[in-house]
């Protein structure tokens, strides 16, 4: 150590010796964990996406299997008048599949012609229905639609 003209003990430069390293290694620690932190949260995006299209797939899965008992006549009409239980069968579409059901719920019995049909309700009958298409998508993914309408006739 020397001793300024003052008296005073100057400090060694000696001690500062090392002083970029840790420096250096808090930056680099920092900036793992960034990284760890950008990883982790990468991967819950992409598995969040991933379910997002499963059950997207399984929607429209479900949908094409609405418009196929819509398509289908025989599941609603004259030969499915069984309010106990209801025709239904399961298809499939390329890597998806759906299983639908349609459900006699009875004749409209109010004695009004349903608005909009064009009909008189003294000549023909409405029937009700309930149709239902579960679609099935990839990683277990199902969805289900409901609707309910009329067919007027028979």
């Amino acid at each position: 150590m020397t001793l300024s003209k003052h008296g005073f003990k100057r400090k060694s430069k000696n001690r500062e010796a090392g002083s970029a390293l840790i420096t250096a290694m808090i930056f680099l620690a920092v900036l793992t964990l960034i990284a760890v932190a950008a990883s982790t949260t990468s991967y819950t995006e992409t598995r969040v996406t991933t379910n997002v299209r499963a059950h997207q797939n399984a929607f429209f899965a479900a949908e094409s299997g609405l418009s196929y008992i819509i398509a289908t006549p025989s599941y609603y009409g004259s030969t499915n008048l069984d309010t106990a239980t209801g025709v239904g069968g399961t298809e499939s579409v390329g890597n998806y599949s759906f299983t639908v059901n349609a459900l006699y719920l009875g004749p409209d019995n109010s004695g009004q012609s349903l608005r909009g049909s064009g009909y008189s309700a003294g000549k023909f009958r409405a029937h009700n229905y309930k149709l239902t298409s579960t679609g099935n998508g990839p990683v277990s993914a199902t969805s289900q639609i409901t609707a309910e309408g009329f067919r007027i006739g028979f």
